[in-house]
């Protein structure tokens, strides 16, 4: 399907639901198993549309410092993760230092 730009904000939305005991407005967490999700995040980082992930929660009015995959979403838009710590790196699966910097 080609979502386009309102289209996937929609299917952005339309995935947030509210932090788990918070009935605050803007207050959300975005459900990455959700395969609208999936698709509207493919279509985000395909087409460019915004520069952080941060700008995609604010234009949906979902407060970003809710969510607990951040990390996943930065991710899977393709945009890197902000280590202020240049010498971080990823462990593998049994806790080994890979020598691959995240």
């Amino acid at each position: 399907m080609d979502l386009t730009h309102l289209d996937v904000r929609t299917a952005l939305h339309g995935a947030a639901f509210p932090a788990d005991g918070d009935d605050l407005v803007g207050v959300a967490r975005v459900n990455l198993a959700d395969p609208d999700v999936i698709e509207a995040l493919d279509r985000l980082r395909a087409d460019e549309l915004y520069d952080s992930v941060e700008e995609v929660l604010d234009e949906l009015n979902i407060d970003h410092t809710a969510i607990d995959d951040t990390m996943t979403l930065r991710t899977m838009l393709g945009m890197g993760v902000d280590d202020p710590d240049p010498d971080h790196v990823a462990l593998d699966d049994e806790g080994a230092d890979p020598g691959i910097p995240v």
